[in-house]
């Protein structure tokens, strides 16, 4: 474990903080809802790679000109052009919008900062989906956009996709199998039996929702389980007791 990460763990849980060797501890949207700076914004994600996190889980949708943006809520809540849905607005249109006090990141621009200075780093995409569209050019079209960024060389491997949309998940498959994709769910049983089905890599679910016996089940059948909403000690070692390779730790 990165020493560097012991500060956050004992914030997050403790002074008697679970031994999470060999777990990918990845900051949710950054810092956590706890952080010190907004959820997806710049500073949250350089923050938790700065204390040693192995990666960080964003919010990402995509502008009507085919831009990806981390950002979590499905309408923007500012004013003039910075309200509505993300995907009802070109980049130029939302790229000066502050929403939260920052500026909504340019996916790719982030990315390729935040692996200059920490090119182990790991990022996965919490697709959000969001359209008065036709939904099938819609699901098509991002799934597009994402296996073109996995093209770019410094990204490439470093890339996991978590979705609630099977079909959106499968056209990704489709596209690009390279990409690890983890089928978002709250039930476990009928969860392990779509991604079997589909051949996904894994599950991604809220730590409170999955017991030893469904996590041992996905383990058994040699898929990766992520979990979230972990955010204290108890939460934490919840997580660690379950046996996931990835857990999303809030401050």
């Amino acid at each position: 474990m990165d020493l560097r990460i012991l500060p956050f763990l004992f914030l997050v849980a403790g002074c008697a903080a679970p031994d999470t060797t060999g777990i990918k501890m990845v900051g949710h949207g950054g810092l956590g809802h706890g952080g010190a700076y907004p959820m997806n914004s710049a500073a949250s994600v350089m923050g938790a790679l700065a204390l040693g996190l192995d990666g960080v889980e964003l919010d990402v949708q995509m502008t009507a000109d085919g831009v990806l943006v981390a950002y979590h809520d499905l309408e923007m809540s500012g004013t003039g052009p910075c309200t509505g849905p993300v995907h009802a607005h070109d980049w130029p249109e939302i790229e000066d919008c502050t929403p939260d006090g920052t500026a909504i990141p340019r996916l790719q621009h982030l990315l390729q900062v935040a692996l200059a200075a920490h090119p182990q780093a790991e990022f996965t995409f919490d697709v959000k989906l969001n359209t008065k569209q036709d939904w099938n050019f819609y699901i098509q079209q991002v799934a597009l956009v994402i296996s073109e960024l996995n093209k770019d060389p410094l990204l490439k491997g470093h890339l996991i996709v978590e979705c609630m949309a099977v079909d959106f998940l499968l056209q990704l498959k489709r596209m690009d199998p390279s990409i690890p994709l983890f089928y978002y769910c709250a039930e476990a049983e009928p969860g392990l039996r779509t991604a079997l089905e589909h051949g996904f890599q894994g599950l991604t679910m809220d730590v409170d929702r999955i017991t030893n016996a469904e996590a041992q089940a996905v383990n058994a059948a040699h898929l990766q389980l992520t979990v979230f909403d972990v955010a204290g000690r108890m939460s934490l070692r919840q997580a660690v007791e379950l046996g996931a390779q990835r857990i999303q730790v809030d401050q």
